[in-house]
């Protein structure tokens, strides 16, 4: 079986082709006819909803739609299959999200949303620029996001007040046509991926990502709002999305190891006191991604992906307790459609 659109590199290269344009078909999506929503027992799984991206293998873009804690009801909130990220606002009243323009899938803005899907207001509009992976911070004033300047060829991030074409501010700015993103350049440098506030709102951290010869290396880095690294952990292969514990003492991460035949995505928790680095799933079994920390911090979401596939292969959205046991499945896709935990919100 080709398993070039399951790989975590294929997800590294669609990211990377988002800030060199390579478009996007959202007319391949077809999420609706491929969920099935498994049978949960009655025990909880942790307080909350669930935002779930739900859509195609091939281009991951698609719909969002919320799970509730049962892991039983599903409601979808967009029909327009051309979503990529989005997140909770603190109050779970809103969700900012990052959409690609179908009259040029190359650029992507954001959007600002109710929790229940009405009330939709752009906030970017931007023809050479494409934003992408928002998070609010915790007292709601701000949304952080990655954009890709196609004009002046670099990759920054910023954040912006939740209004119509409130001005950005820049945090920091990188080129993103270089070939050679050494990790002995001077900060910043390389490639920055997945922003995340911290709980206090007064820095981010970021998956930052650059050559270490022969392959790439990752850092989780805390990044004030002034753009200066104020903590860097230590380096891990590939890494992917990120997110914050609520209390701010953990983060959670995949990574991959790119020199492996088959380089699956698996999970691991750094703790920022200690500065440890606990893997917590492991990627010969089944691989994991797009974590996401529930509100009371007692469980993780993601992506969860069988190897060796079955044919068809099967992609479920699952949750797992912070030391990697307890897996439990909320919802299973299909070989068409993936489903990508956005952010969980409390209740």
């Amino acid at each position: 079986m080709n398993r070039t659109h399951h790989r975590p590199q294929a997800r590294r290269r669609m990211l990377l082709a988002l800030a060199a344009g390579a478009a996007l078909a959202a007319a391949s999506v077809t999420p609706t006819t491929a969920l099935a929503p498994q049978a949960p027992s009655n025990a909880p799984i942790g307080n909350g909803d669930l935002l779930v991206n739900i859509g195609s293998t091939e281009t991951y873009l698609g719909d969002l739609y919320l799970f509730d804690s049962s892991g039983r009801n599903k409601r979808r909130l967009t029909r327009t299959g051309d979503i990529l990220s989005a997140a909770f606002s603190p109050d779970g009243r809103r969700i900012v999200f990052a959409k690609s323009e179908t009259a040029n899938p190359d650029v992507g803005d954001l959007y600002l949303m109710r929790a229940d899907g009405t009330r939709v207001a752009r906030l970017t509009n931007t023809p050479t620029v494409n934003e992408g992976f928002p998070s609010f911070s915790r007292d709601g004033s701000k949304i952080a996001f990655l954009g890709y300047d196609f004009g002046e060829r670099r990759q920054y991030l910023g954040y912006l007040a939740p209004r119509a074409e409130a001005p950005v501010t820049e945090i920091l700015s990188v080129p993103y046509d270089d070939p050679h993103i050494y990790c002995t350049a001077a900060w910043p440098t390389g490639r920055f991926d997945s922003p995340t506030w911290s709980p206090l709102g007064d820095s981010l951290a970021v998956a930052h990502s650059c050559l270490d010869e022969p392959n790439y290396t990752s850092t989780i880095d805390i990044v004030g709002l002034r753009g200066r690294r104020l903590h860097t952990s230590a380096h891990v292969a590939n890494m992917g999305e990120i997110d914050f514990r609520p209390d701010g003492k953990k983060i959670v991460f995949s990574s991959f190891d790119s020199i492996q035949e088959n380089p699956d995505p698996f999970l691991s928790v750094f703790d920022r006191e200690a500065g440890t680095m606990t893997q917590i799933t492991d990627p010969a079994d089944k691989s994991y991604d797009y974590p996401v920390w529930s509100p009371n911090g007692a469980l993780i979401a993601a992506y969860r992906s069988h190897w060796p596939y079955p044919d068809p292969p099967r992609y479920e959205l699952v949750t797992i307790k912070p030391d990697g046991t307890g897996a439990r499945v909320l919802a299973s896709g299909s070989e068409t459609a993936r489903l990508i935990p956005m952010d969980w919100r409390a209740r």
